[in-house]
């Protein structure tokens, strides 16, 4: 790859890390949020409900926003937007606004930054290097995760208050996402529009009809969900461990920044290079969901009353995830579909 396209692929990874700083909180920061917030159990579960329902509906305004909006401006301007809304919520506003907020993180996300970073990688390096670049984003995005989750998780532990950990949070999620919209701003120069004005990029009902009756999407789409359903389910493993081993907090969140980051650095370029040596995300897709069904059940009958055990396979589950969910996306290019509808594809 060249110098350029790594620096866009860095700033993008960057982004990625810091827009989503919001949803990653929770895994990171469950305790501290409930706390600090001073809302239930239920309460922040609505947060997050509020954040995942309009971001699923925005996506729908995606492909729209891609096709009017030059692709640079999807990436930075909602940068400066989240960075804005968690410097507004280190305020502790009330609830109501708190709802109003996350919901409005997540459809600007949804409906622009979502859609561009991935158009973006995919036009980077040609078919051929699909793993490599994937594989590279997720590299990066994990070594900035790793490093910002560390410095969340040592200077919290030395201020006395959850409310004043979570405005530290808040303030310090949205600082560095506004320097990375910057560097996003500088870095993404590089990148070449296209011409809007294209027989390719006009959208008329007869597209829509193409892809609702292409069944090769509608595969794609499957395997890209069955990913992300693996992903989510990581959600209950650090509650596993706690409930079921009584873990103390500190072997947690040490098990939380593994599992969110760490693994990740490995799982993709071992899942890119594979799929570069393949020449097909979908082989090893195959092998990845084979392993995960027998890692699930291996954690809850094999382990199940050995500590160390329960925490080898919830490491072996995230790594088999991950390297599966960094490659997903390269299945639409193995289901010939036409390259102009991308962005309504995703």
């Amino acid at each position: 790859m060249k110098r350029k396209d790594i620096m866009v692929i860095t700033s993008i990874a960057a982004g990625y890390n810091m827009i989503y700083n919001l949803y990653v909180m929770k895994a990171l920061y469950y305790s501290i949020m409930i706390k600090g917030l001073n809302i239930t159990h239920y309460q922040l579960g609505k947060l997050y409900s509020m954040y995942g329902i309009l971001a699923m509906a925005s996506y729908l305004c995606g492909a729209l926003f891609l096709r009017i909006f030059p692709i640079k401006k999807l990436v930075y301007i909602p940068l400066f937007i989240t960075a804005f809304i968690s410097i507004f919520l280190a305020t502790i506003p009330t609830y109501n606004y708190m709802l109003i907020m996350f919901g409005f993180a997540g459809f600007i996300i949804g409906s622009t930054f979502y859609l561009a970073h991935i158009s973006i990688l995919h036009n980077i390096g040609g078919l051929e290097n699909q793993g490599k670049v994937f594989s590279t984003f997720f590299f990066m995005n994990s070594i900035f995760g790793s490093i910002f989750s560390l410095l969340g998780f040592t200077i919290t532990s030395y201020i006395s208050t959850s409310q004043g950990q979570i405005r530290f949070l808040f303030l310090f999620y949205g600082i560095l996402t506004f320097i990375s919209a910057i560097f996003s701003m500088y870095s993404l120069k590089y990148i070449e529009e296209k011409t809007e004005n294209t027989e390719d990029n006009k959208f008329d009902l007869s597209q829509i009809k193409y892809i609702i009756k292409n069944k090769s999407l509608f595969i794609v789409i499957l395997i890209v969900f069955s990913n992300y359903v693996a992903v989510a389910n990581f959600t209950y493993l650090i509650p596993y461990l706690k409930y079921k081993f009584n873990f103390p907090e500190y072997i947690l969140n040490i098990i939380s920044i593994v599992r969110m980051y760490l693994i990740i650095i490995i799982a993709s370029p071992i899942a890119g290079a594979i799929t570069d040596r393949l020449q097909s995300a979908a082989k090893l897709m195959r092998i990845s969901f084979l392993l995960y069904i027998l890692s699930v059940v291996s954690l809850i009958t094999i382990s199940s009353n050995s500590p160390i055990l329960s925490i080898v396979f919830c490491i072996l589950i995230c790594f088999i995830a991950y390297g599966g969910k960094s490659m997903a996306f390269i299945t639409i290019d193995e289901a010939n579909l036409k390259k102009q509808f991308y962005s309504i594809y995703i």
